[in-house]
């Protein structure tokens, strides 16, 4: 799976590795929660998600289904 649009580690400003940490374990959350539309929440209207190197999931309903 790759996300797109995040900053490397290097360059996150004090307090942000929190805010990324607690995003990680609510995306993960969302993945083991078995709800699709959850996952896609995470995503903007108009975002992608691409899935071991598949066609990429262009907005939320096509990563509802991807994810399904």
């Amino acid at each position: 799976m790759m996300l797109t649009g995040l900053l490397p580690v290097g360059v996150l400003h004090a307090g942000e590795l929190e805010e990324m940490n607690d995003f990680a374990e609510r995306y993960t959350a969302a993945w083991c929660g078995q709800d699709p539309a959850s996952v896609a929440a995470f995503f903007a209207e108009n975002g992608s998600l691409t899935i071991n190197g598949g066609e990429p999931a262009r907005g939320r309903e096509a990563i509802t289904e991807a994810v399904r």
